[in-house]
């Protein structure tokens, strides 16, 4: 019962519940003598090293990409845009944020252009978050996405 809360499902399959019940105790005995405020400290420097770490998640239909799936989800952190398959959770693609050339929206949709304007890579997505969510701000030097949750 508890295994199910620990451990993500499409994880489960990789190991028996036997394989994962043991795994999980030792790595627990092995950090036992650690502090809640060590164990946390410890877990967020782990976390920390992820692409997709701090980021905020969209899942958006993709039309102009043949090499991604049609469906993708877009993490977009303080380093720029990850885009991931939702089914394997694969790391597709990163863009940092001087990466992106231009950004445009409309009220279902969104265009980024990474790279040259003209030969760049052009992302086409379709969501409905973009009017209350996905903002873009500009400065001098290089465009910034800025997540917004409308409230």
């Amino acid at each position: 019962e508890m295994l199910r809360e620990l451990v993500p499902m499409d994880m489960m399959r990789l190991q028996s519940p036997e394989d994962w019940k043991k795994g999980i105790v030792n790595a627990f005995n092995k950090h036992a003598a650690r502090s809640v405020q060590d164990a946390k400290i410890a877990f967020l420097k782990y976390v920390s090293r992820w692409p997709t770490f701090g980021s905020a998640f969209f899942d958006v239909k993709q039309s102009s990409a043949p090499s991604f799936p049609e469906n993708v989800v877009i993490a977009i952190n303080k380093n720029g845009v990850n885009l991931i398959n939702p089914k394997t959770k694969e790391l597709l693609a990163t863009h940092s944020f001087t990466q992106i050339s231009n950004w445009s929206s409309g009220n279902d949709y969104f265009h980024i252009t990474i790279g040259d304007l003209r030969q760049g890579t052009k992302l086409l997505c379709a969501t409905n978050l973009v009017g209350d969510h996905i903002l873009l701000k500009s400065n001098s030097s290089s465009p910034c996405l800025i997540v917004a949750q409308q409230l």
